[in-house]
């Protein structure tokens, strides 16, 4: 994954800041890695704005 996003940098010429989000800031992610290394499966909808 780390290869696409670094392939896509170069070919879009971005530049990127990551930063570090406690976990405590962001549970739903949280949560979504913490089932998905329990090897529960997930599943959802794509929400848009109108």
């Amino acid at each position: 994954m780390l290869d696409k996003i670094d392939e896509l940098k170069q070919k879009l010429k971005l530049t990127c800041e990551f930063i570090q989000i406690d976990r405590k800031e962001n549970k739903e992610a949280d949560q979504l890695a913490n089932q998905a290394l329990a090897g529960i499966e997930i599943s959802g909808k794509k929400e848009t704005s109108s």
